[in-house]
């Protein structure tokens, strides 16, 4: 805040934006401003000096209190039920009682934007094993009855919104690794705890994740593995719908450069992989091998893709396993004409419209065009 000497006016910047909270309408939010005197849109007016809290709680109008001799503390209120986006409006004025100074107006006032989706503080607690089943507590705000909540892009179970700022639920199977905690309010509004939550096993994981390819595409899909030990050879078969997707080889992964790969796709919907080791043994986790497929299926299609007939070194490592899935992208199709038209020049025109050719240059005459592969409209 800087103040001129000759008026002692006040000056300072507004911050203008403050989080949207269902589950309190009554709870004071705060704007801090360098200004000492706050005008409403109502027209009241207060004094103070110094950097003061602005509750946002009380009438619809917009105004200040405040002695500016005592230092008084000046308050901006608002209806709660404005609490909602798009926001509200104010202005501020400082006065030291003979000059007055303003920031906004009353026909051009600042805009305060409420931004109206959750926010993820907290999991508690913040791990638990690849099968699921863990009971969590999320923490945060604007939470509302009806919210969804996903670990890594999969659903919990049992999720009870308590309040505006807690949520418990139940977390689904996934396979091991640091995921993602959102929770997603019926208005569509969805806030993220980014690696919030860590899928852990001290058992041997194999999963396939949940991907997508275009119709004709070649695509390419990660066996991972997680928390493997002395691994010296792999024999496993992936199955498919063999109408989405047809595979066609495989390469190895992070985990085993080096190793031998022999990869069988002679059965329709399945691909078979024999894997050994060209010397030493593999630990850690990464990934095991990547599939290759070609995208056969028709837009909007899916498969599941499962795992079958799994064998660490030849059965002595016990392992679990993680579906996935794979869906074709939706497309739209376009076709259509456009028909262009040239006309003889007519004595007069001028070069750049009458070239030599003694033709106009063509233009568009009629277009039509037709949008195909569209899903239908929705029942309302």
């Amino acid at each position: 805040m800087t103040e001129s000497d000759p008026s002692n006016i006040a000056q300072g910047t507004p911050i203008d934006t403050i989080a949207h909270d269902h589950a309190c309408p009554h709870h004071q939010r705060h704007v801090r401003h360098g200004a000492v005197d706050l005008r409403g849109r109502d027209g009241q007016r207060g004094g103070g000096r110094g950097h003061p809290e602005v509750p946002h709680d009380g009438d619809g109008g917009l105004h200040g209190r405040g002695d500016g001799a005592h230092h008084g503390e000046p308050v901006l209120s608002h209806d709660p039920q404005r609490r909602s986006s798009p926001g509200l409006e104010y202005y501020i004025e400082a006065s030291d009682g003979i000059s007055t100074a303003a920031d906004g107006t009353a026909s051009t006032p600042h805009p305060v934007a409420v931004t109206d989706k959750p926010t993820v503080t907290g999991v508690t607690p913040n791990q638990g094993p690849v099968g699921g089943g863990t009971s969590v507590t999320l923490s945060g705000s604007n939470f509302q009855a009806g919210a969804t909540v996903t670990f890594g892009g999969a659903a919990a179970s049992n999720v009870v919104v308590a309040s505006g700022s807690q949520i418990t639920c139940v977390t689904p199977a996934h396979y091991a690794s640091v995921v993602d905690v959102t929770v997603t309010n019926p208005s569509g509004g969805a806030g993220t705890r980014l690696n919030g939550y860590t899928y852990v096993s001290t058992a041997t994981v194999l999963g396939l994740p949940d991907a997508t390819g275009g119709q004709a595409a070649a695509v390419e899909i990660p066996v991972n593995a997680s928390n493997v030990a002395g691994l010296v050879a792999a024999d496993l078969t992936v199955t498919c719908d063999p109408a989405v997707l047809t595979p066609t080889g495989a390469i190895r992964g992070n985990l085993t450069p080096g190793w031998t790969l022999i990869a069988n796709t002679g059965l329709a919907g399945q691909i078979r992989l024999s894997m050994a080791s060209g010397g030493g043994s593999v630990t850690g986790s990464g990934v095991l091998a990547i599939l290759q497929f070609n995208v056969v299926g028709a837009p909007a299609t899916s498969t599941a893709l499962d795992f079958s007939n799994v064998l660490l070194n030849d059965g002595a490592i016990p392992v679990e396993t993680d579906p996935g899935s794979f869906q074709v992208h939706q497309v739209y199709a376009v076709s259509g004409a456009t028909l262009l038209e040239r006309r003889r020049c007519r004595a007069g025109r001028d070069a750049s419209r009458c070239p030599a050719t003694g033709f106009t240059p063509a233009r568009a005459a009629r277009r039509a065009f037709t949008v195909g592969g569209v899903p239908p409209a929705p029942t309302p």
